[in-house]
């Protein structure tokens, strides 16, 4: 079974006993809509894809992803958030090109599979540099489609015969499933750390009760009494 219908089987649990609540939240959808889109994708990878040629576009590795991605980057509109996602698109590019680069001329001899150490890489530096959930998602999507489109063509520059371009299918969709889990485990993380060091500062934070001491100034009034003057004697 391929890595990312494990991942996405995992996904779909961790949704339904809401363990991603606050992650949906940031990233603009609830419950309902993320089991739909999260089911489509691990339905639509088994699809036959779209063939064009030399092209093949995959409905759940690439149509349904990419649709969602677009759909965030409109919600982003012009502003830091897509600043941010554009540079973490360009890190994901050239993180896939420095791998690929590293990688040796058959990388089956590896005892890890190098897509999953990409994707591990890519998804840590679109948490850091992304800085947000959503622009995690659009980051690693983009990045992930584009790097493969990229080498495409390069391999089409080159002359390479019976060059093949498959959008959401193979080692590329296992990468980005595993950027995307990757990216959301530090974002969680990291939100299960901060609430920790909230929770404690409340804890051993000294509670300032402001009581108003009223002090009451009894005012002891003395009254002394005065001696009675004794009228003289009547005379008799």
């Amino acid at each position: 079974m391929p890595i990312s219908i494990t991942i996405l089987g995992v996904v779909i649990i961790l949704i339904v006993f809401g363990i991603t609540d606050r992650l949906l939240d940031k990233m603009g959808l609830n419950d309902t809509w993320a089991l739909i889109l999260t089911a489509l994708i691990a339905i639509g990878i088994f699809v036959p894809t779209i063939d064009m040629g030399n092209v093949s576009l995959s409905v759940g590795g690439f149509l349904i992803p990419i649709g969602l991605a677009i759909y965030m980057l409109i919600k982003v509109g012009w502003s830091v958030d897509l600043l941010k996602a554009v540079i973490g698109i360009a890190v994901t590019i050239g993180i896939v090109f420095l791998f690929n680069a590293m990688l040796p001329a058959e990388p089956e001899e590896l005892w890890i599979d190098p897509n999953i150490v990409i994707g591990f890489v890519v998804g840590l530096l679109s948490f850091f540099v992304a800085r947000s959930e959503r622009n995690a998602f659009v980051s690693i999507v983009f990045g992930m489609f584009l790097a493969d489109l990229i080498q495409y063509f390069i391999n089409v520059g080159k002359g390479l015969d019976e060059v093949a371009l498959g959008l959401g299918t193979g080692g590329v969709l296992d990468a980005t499933i595993v950027a995307l889990l990757v990216a959301f485990l530090s974002f969680e993380f990291m939100n299960f750390v901060g609430d920790g060091v909230t929770g404690r500062d409340l804890q051993t934070k000294p509670k300032t009760t402001t009581t108003a001491k009223k002090t009451t100034t009894k005012k002891t009034t003395k009254t002394v009494a005065k001696p009675k003057t004794k009228s003289g004697s009547n005379k008799k």
